[in-house]
């Protein structure tokens, strides 16, 4: 499922990833308490795979970090907020997973889409 496996900072843990075109997800941490880390870019142009992929993932995803992405348009925040809602409800969580580590440009982002769409409604 995932492609190659290294070693992260941390002799000791492995890191999973797997690239969908300029995307890149990681899986860090222990089964029950699993990050999952995207780098690279995130736009409407993402293989619809990197979506049912991170849904199958049978760890127990409560963050997704954002800090290594380096672009994500209006398609990326949906997907990346509603996967957060979906593997926060999976875990068991009473909110979404955590996103965390977005840069001031990715952060301006999300506010101007989650703007856009609270106008709309």
């Amino acid at each position: 499922m995932w492609g190659r496996i290294h070693r992260g900072e941390n002799r000791h843990r492995q890191v999973r990833s797997r690239s969908f075109g300029r995307l890149r997800c990681s899986l860090r941490g222990p089964a029950e308490h699993t990050v999952l880390d995207l780098e690279g870019e995130l736009d409407f142009a993402v293989d619809p795979e990197f979506a049912a992929l991170v849904r199958a993932l049978p760890q127990r995803i409560v963050a997704i970090d954002l800090s290594e992405l380096e672009f994500i348009d209006a398609e990326g925040v949906a997907l990346v907020t509603a996967l957060a809602r979906e593997l926060g409800e999976r875990a068991g969580l009473d909110e979404p997973a955590m996103i965390t580590g977005a840069s001031g440009p990715i952060e301006r982002t999300f506010d101007l889409v989650e703007g856009a769409c609270l106008t709309l409604a």
